[in-house]
Formats: C-alpha cells, sequence, structure tokens
C-alpha cells in the first residue's frame, strides 16, 4: 500500500509524537528496516540495553512495539512508517520472521468471524447458559423501564413547572436524574438529561427552543421504546434499545443471523475524534461508502489515554474490500468490518451524488422519517463551490442553494479544499442539526480527504 507523509501524521495522536517520529528517521539510529508484500519492520537504539522492535502490518494498519510507550502508534512505529516512505528503495525485502508471522496470523484471525459453537458443552450446560442469558434480560429490562417511567415523569414535572427557571438550576438538578439512569442501566438516557444540562442558558432566548427541541425528542424516544416492546420490528426495536443504551456487543451483532450484511468496496471518507472529558475517553468516528451500493456506513471506536489501539486502523482516503456488518437501525448505519479482503488507494469508481442540496434536503427528510434520532449521516452533492456570505462560510450548489459550514470548522481543512483547483466539485459532507461538516471532496476523479 502506498502512503504519503500526511497520511501517516493522521495516524499519530497528538503533534508532539509526529514531531518525535520525524526525529527518529535517521538512518544512524536503526540497526535494521526490512519489508515484505504485507509488513515492515526493524530495530531501532532506544534508552534500554536492547534495541526496541517495531512491526508494521502495512495491509490492515497495526503497530507493535517492544519499547514501553501506551501510545499507539508510539513515536518509533511512526518513524519506522516515515522512513519507509522517504526511504522506500532502501527497505531490504526478506521472509517474515517466524514471530512476525505469528502476529500476522492471530490478527488475521481476529478480522474472520468467530463461529459459535456449543459443542464442547453438555445439553444441561447449554440450557442452564441459556436459561441465564434470559434471566439477565429479564432484570435489565426491569431495571432499564423503571428508569424510562422515572424519566418520563421528572421531564412531564420539568415542562408542568415551566421550563423558565431552568437556567437557575446547578449541575446536581440534571446530574442526580443522569445518575439514576446510569444506575437503571440505560446509559443513553442518562447522556440524554447532560444535554440538557450542557445548553448555554445565557444565550438570549435560543436555549428554550433547544430545550423544548432535546425534551422533545428524549419523550419521543421514551414513549416509541415503551410502544415497541408490543411490536415486532426488530431493526427499530434494535436501534431504540441502542439509544436507550442496551447496546449489542460486537459478539452478538455477529451471531444475529438478521443482520444487515454488505460487500464493496468501501472507501473511507474520513474520520474524527471527539473528547468525552468526564468519561475520560475518545471517541473515533470513520466514515465509510460503498463505492457500488452507495451505502454509507460508521464505525466507532472507544479509546482511553492507555489504550488508543484498534483492531484496525484505516487511512482516510484508501479502499477497503471488505464486508461491513450494520447495527439493528431503520437507517442502516454504524457497522463493523468482518471478512476483510485488501486496501488499495485507487478510486475505482465514483459514488452517485445528489443533483443539489434540496435533493439532499429531501433524503434527509426520509432517514427522519425512519430514525427521528438518526444523526451524523453522510450526505453526497455534486457541483459545489465553497463562498463566505457574512463571514459565514457556505457550501453552495449551482441553483445557489447553499448550506452553512459547521462552526469553528478548521480553516486549514477549508483551505486545502480550495486549492484543488477548479471547481465546481463533489463533496461528502456530515449532516449536523442545520449545518454540514465537510469531510471530502471529489476532484477530476480523485477523492481528497478533508
Amino acid at each position: 500500500m502506498q502512503f504519503t507523509e500526511e497520511q501517516i501524521e493522521g495516524l499519530a495522536a497528538n503533534a508532539a509524537a509526529i514531531k518525535a517520529g520525524k526525529k527518529l528517521t535517521s538512518k544512524s539510529g536503526w540497526d535494521f528496516y526490512a519489508k515484505s508484500d504485507r509488513v515492515i519492520w526493524g530495530a531501532i537504539k532506544g534508552s534500554g540495553k536492547n534495541p526496541y522492535t517495531i512491526q508494521v502490518d502495512i495491509l490492515n494498519l497495526a503497530y507493535k512495539c517492544s519499547c514501553p510507550s501506551r501510545q499507539f502508534p508510539c513515536k518509533h512505529g511512526l518513524a519506522l512508517l516515515f522512513l519507509y516512505v522517504q526511504e522506500k528503495g532502501d527497505f531490504v525485502i526478506k521472509e517474515e520472521p517466524d514471530d512476525i508471522k505469528a502476529w500476522l496470523g492471530k490478527r488475521d484471525a481476529k478480522l474472520v468471524p468467530k463461529e459459535v459453537s456449543n459443542d464442547e458443552l453438555t445439553e444441561d450446560q447449554i440450557e442452564k447458559r441459556a436459561k441465564g442469558k434470559v434471566k439477565r434480560q429479564k432484570d435489565r429490562e426491569k431495571f432499564i423501564n423503571s428508569g424510562i417511567e422515572e424519566l418520563i415523569l421528572w421531564l412531564r414535572d420539568v415542562v408542568r413547572l415551566g421550563i423558565l427557571d431552568l437556567p437557575n438550576k446547578d449541575y446536581r438538578f440534571f446530574e442526580n436524574v443522569a445518575l439514576r439512569m446510569v444506575d437503571a442501566k440505560a446509559s443513553g438516557l442518562a447522556g440524554r438529561v447532560r444535554e440538557l444540562s450542557a445548553i448555554n442558558y445565557s444565550l438570549g432566548d435560543q436555549w428554550q427552543n433547544e430545550v423544548i427541541e432535546s425534551i422533545g425528542r428524549t419523550y419521543l424516544l421514551l414513549k416509541s421504546y415503551q410502544n415497541s416492546l408490543q411490536k415486532k420490528q426488530k431493526p427499530l426495536q434494535g436501534m431504540l434499545k441502542g439509544l436507550i443504551g442496551q447496546n449489542l456487543s460486537t459478539k452478538e451483532l455477529l451471531e444475529d443471523e438478521t443482520a444487515l450484511h454488505v460487500k464493496d468496496q468501501w472507501l473511507v471518507l474520513g474520520s474524527i475524534k471527539e473528547a468525552l472529558e468526564k468519561e475520560r475517553l475518545v471517541v473515533a468516528y470513520t466514515w465509510l461508502l460503498g463505492l457500488e451500493t452507495n451505502q454509507d456506513a460508521i464505525l466507532i471506536a472507544f479509546e482511553t489515554p492507555f489504550n488508543t489501539a484498534t483492531e484496525l486502523t484505516l487511512f482516510n482516503g484508501s479502499i477497503l474490500e471488505a464486508e461491513l456488518v450494520f447495527y439493528p437501525d431503520p437507517v442502516p448505519h454504524r457497522a463493523v468490518i468482518t471478512g476483510q479482503v485488501a486496501t488499495t488507494q485507487e478510486l475505482i469508481k465514483i459514488p452517485k451524488f445528489k443533483l443539489n442540496w434540496i435533493a439532499a434536503h429531501h433524503q434527509k427528510v426520509a432517514w427522519l422519517k425512519l430514525n427521528p434520532w438518526v444523526n451524523n449521516k453522510i450526505s453526497l452533492v455534486e457541483n459545489v463551490y465553497f463562498l463566505k456570505l457574512n463571514d459565514q462560510w457556505i457550501v453552495s450548489d449551482q441553483e445557489q442553494n447553499y448550506r452553512a459550514i459547521i462552526e469553528n470548522f478548521p480553516n486549514d481543512k477549508l483551505m486545502k479544499a480550495l486549492f484543488l483547483g477548479e471547481s465546481p466539485f463533489h463533496i461528502a459532507v456530515i449532516e449536523k442539526e442545520n449545518s454540514v461538516y465537510p469531510i471530502g471532496v471529489f476532484n477530476q476523479q480523485k477523492y481528497y480527504p478533508l
């Protein structure tokens, strides 16, 4: 796979890691470096007695280093990748050592879904396990249902007493309810209560609309969940359970025979990381687009200060031949990767675009009819321009319909798009309420992540 320095920088946890990695690209510091058709590896002098050994899977990006760093990729992994880009011809082609073959074998096995088997269990053990699972599910549902009833009463009290007093409430007014939702095993509802707390109540009358909208969405979710218990629409029930906080594990998803599977050539449109300070988590979002099916997908991974590694790292702009399995949803969106085959950077086919923002809006309305809580969906619109209107950057189509770009969108990303050359170009954006987040542009049969 071909890499660029910009793509490698995108893998780094922070600017300091990039700087440290580039400092280690001097050949004199390396005992050796080598490559095969799927992995690069090497050894570099460190602070200890023995050199650090590094290996990077260049097909399905993954890293391993003997250094004590908890950052992935560490500065040594970044340095090896930078060196690979700069001195590609100097990498000696060698047969992979046994330990690297074993590492790659374990990684390949993880990318293939395991068959669920009860062959080693007795009938009594199988029956006992099934009964235990049913009991755990029923117990959790009791907790969740009690939490939902409590939150419905709390929301009704907020509305009955009037929302004008909300700016005078301290954080405990919201946080106590949020914590009770956590106790009720409904973490999704805790997040919606905290959403009310996070509203900026100092912005004139604007906060009132935000409060009413937030309460309305939450109340609709609670009543929809209660009503869904009497129905058998599995994608809808699964989606509502996920919003409540009753998420499927990856294992459960792969075991679900009704889950949607889609095989395609998936273009990695882009990624964003959002820090959740209270939970000390970083949520990594990656958006994919099927070039044959035009199905979009979002991959979500959670990172901690001590673990930034995931099973699969993807370069923005690369293309992945794989099968995706989607979580239950009337608007299939969140997915996990399984059955990966290979990656490349050659854009073999241009996806289908909406003619203008009006067509994109109709598509958004269709999504919302099926799932009123849908967010972070990708829209593709052809022949657009970046323009500035009253100090606000916008994306305008050929008919002069436009969408505002989200506030605080990085200026360097806009400049990158503007310097690509000829306009108009096609664009991929993430829908964000009443604005958009540009994630990449298509220009002259090429895709450029922003």
